[in-house]
This record gives structure tokens, sequence and C-alpha cells, in this order.
């Protein structure tokens, strides 16, 4: 079995949506990180054997396989395969296990893998319908799916965590506080060599961080799916919508 091993990795700053990449398509930002990565590795275009690119809402711009259209708008010779995989938010993880497992196995000896997302140009859910009204579901998917398993929107499973860990929304926003101010640090710091230029001079680390935060106005945000006073999770200590 060969060994796998990762040559370089690379990846933007992350835009806030409606931010930085609002204005640029998903499929051109993944081909500029990818034309990029290949500079950064010395690798011709030519070598690269496969694309595969971690994408969840598969649709609109980020459809028609955004793998391969992101290897084709790289300038990859149009021999150079691609494909997208959706493992939710796990995605662009999953595919560079898929990568390093193609290497392994000897099937391939150079595999570009990563992912992509424009939150700002592809809304969540695009690629099914999500429910009306108070945690209904997903109703774009299969009734029998629905009759087994009561899926809900991760947003009311990370209440439903809360609640059985007993995490009050005072401790989750601390933790969002202290999350910020250890990101921006290391921004400063300049710990982040992966990052490629962003669109902006200033944009040398992701727009989400913020320098400062507000206790105060985090404490009286309302919850971002339950009713006022009826949940902890809100924008402020959630994850953020982002592009990159």
């Amino acid at each position: 079995m060969n060994e796998a091993v990762i040559v370089e990795a690379v990846r933007t700053p992350f835009g806030r949506r409606g931010g930085w990449w609002a204005d640029t398509r998903p499929d051109s930002l993944l081909a500029q990180t990818v034309q990029g990565l290949l500079a950064r590795a010395g690798l011709p275009g030519e070598k690269v054997e496969d694309l595969i690119a971690g994408c969840v809402s598969q649709a609109g711009e980020q459809g028609a396989n955004i793998g391969r259209l992101a290897a084709m708008l790289a300038g990859l010779p149009e021999s150079v395969p691609g494909v997208a995989l959706n493992r939710m938010c796990g995605s662009s993880q999953q595919a560079v296990h898929f990568g390093a497992q193609a290497i392994a196995a000897g099937d391939m000896r150079y595999v570009v893998a990563g992912g992509v997302e424009s939150m700002s140009r592809v809304p969540m859910f695009l690629d099914v319908t999500l429910g009306q009204g108070e945690f209904r579901g997903f109703e774009g998917l299969n009734p029998a799916l629905l009759e087994r398993y009561p899926l809900i929107h991760q947003i009311e499973s990370a209440e439903r965590i809360a609640e059985r860990w007993q995490l009050s929304q005072a401790e989750m926003d601390e933790w969002a506080r202290e999350s910020h101010a250890r990101a921006w640090s290391a921004a400063q710091a300049g710990l982040h060599a992966e990052l490629l230029p962003g669109p902006r001079e200033d944009a040398g680390r992701d727009e989400g961080i913020r320098e400062k935060t507000d206790p105060a106005r985090m404490a009286a945000m309302a919850p971002a799916l339950r009713p006022p006073g009826q949940g902890g999770v809100t924008a402020a200590n959630a994850s953020q919508l982002a592009d990159g």
C-alpha cells in the first residue's frame, strides 16, 4: 500500500455572507484556489489525476458537478476529471479522505481535494424544501424517511444538545467570545500561512472574526429558530454563514 501525504494545503480567507466573496461565483472561487494550490506546490496541472470537491448545496451556481467545472476553469487539461460530493459539514474532509484512499490503493499519484461553499450566492437548503413554521423539518425529503426519522434543522439539534447537557446561553456566548479572541490573536500573529490572497488588501484573515465582542449585545439576541425565551442558540454563538 502506498503512503499518502499532503504536499501542500491552501485556502481562501472566509468571507461573511454578503461580504468579501459575494460577487464571486463559487466555481470561480474554487478554480482560483486550485490555481493557487498548484502554484505553491509547483505541480503542473497535467499531473493532477482527479479533482475531488466537497460541496453541500449542489444547486444553482454550485450544481452541474462543481468539481469538474472548477478543474476546467482553473485551466487544467481536459483529461483531468472532477467530482463533487456531499457529506454535509464533513464534505471537504471526506474529499481529502477519498483522495488519500485513491493514492494508498495505487489508483492515482496526485489528487487535488478540498471544497467550496458560497452561502451568499447559493443559500442553504436550495436543494431541498425547508418546512415553514416551527421546526417542521425538510418537506422535500421522502415522506417514508420522515416517518422513520424526525429530521430537524441543525440549529434545533444544537438546542437539544444544550438542553441535554444543561448549557446556558451565557456559557455558549462565553465560548463564542473566547473563540473570536483566539482567532483574532492567531490572525494578528500571522499564523495562517495557508491563506491565499483575498479580495482586498486587508483580507489576510477571515472576515467573520471579531476583534471585540459585546457581552450585553450578545446576551440580548433572540434565539435563531426558537421563540424568544425558549432557546439559547443565537446568531452570536452559532457558526457563521460564510463563503470560501
